[in-house]
């Protein structure tokens, strides 16, 4: 009897209604289930609450920025594939430094083309 494979759940974290609808929209047409959620301490409540292959995470939020989310999910749920998507400036790469440091799969800059988020997804959930 072969079990019918779960769907990879994918955590999606942006204030901007606008990004977040459309990431979700293009993850839930690939067929991931996607959680969306507009801040950090909200995402980390959906945490608290379920487990999420990969979660994709804005930096500059109100509230709690990505990189709080960041190490709280790093401690919350360690198995968790993490990707930055966001539109802050980082011309030093000190960002991608950090969030290489910390465990984060990639960083990837605003605007994204979906295509490039979804193939960086697909190859992370691979390797995970």
């Amino acid at each position: 009897m072969t079990g019918k494979r779960k769907k990879r759940s994918i955590l999606v974290v942006d204030d901007e209604d606008a990004v977040r609808g459309a990431v979700s929209l293009a993850l839930a047409k690939e067929g991931y289930d996607v959680t969306e959620s507009w801040g950090g301490a909200d995402a980390l409540t959906k945490v608290a609450q379920e487990r999420f292959d990969a979660a994709i995470l804005d930096i500059r939020m109100p509230e709690m920025t990505g990189f709080d989310v960041m190490h709280a999910m790093r401690r919350m749920c360690p198995d968790t594939v993490l990707i930055i998507l966001t539109a802050m400036p980082d011309p030093e790469s000190r960002f991608e430094s950090l969030t290489q440091t910390a465990g984060v799969y990639a960083y990837l800059k605003k605007p994204c083309k979906l295509q490039t988020l979804k193939d960086t997804i697909a190859k992370a959930l691979a390797r995970h």
